[in-house]
């Protein structure tokens, strides 16, 4: 149950973070987590691509790494689980 309420004030500060100021967008990179959405869209290029293209979207809550340099948004959050070696998803 603790782990659940230390991700939840996690999800809850990147929705504050994870927005763009002065054309800086600022995601919350989820170390040790992997995240259960739904991958949608083209796959983009860089991490600014990623930013820029999930903070014009409405319904975009990150994006992951699926390459070497390959990302797409996510949507559609179910869970989580706690995984070591992921470095992949974004808030």
């Amino acid at each position: 149950m603790g782990a659940l309420n230390i991700f939840s004030l996690l999800f809850l500060g990147a929705a504050f973070i994870a927005q763009c100021n002065d054309g800086i967008n600022r995601f919350l990179p989820m170390w040790c987590v992997e995240l259960h959405a739904t991958s949608e869209g083209s796959t983009l290029n860089s991490t600014k691509a990623a930013m820029q293209a999930c903070v014009e979207s409405t319904s975009c809550i990150g994006f992951k790494k699926n390459s070497e340099n390959g990302y797409q948004r996510l949507y559609g959050l179910t869970g989580y689980e706690f995984n070591e070696p992921s470095k992949d998803y974004y808030l």
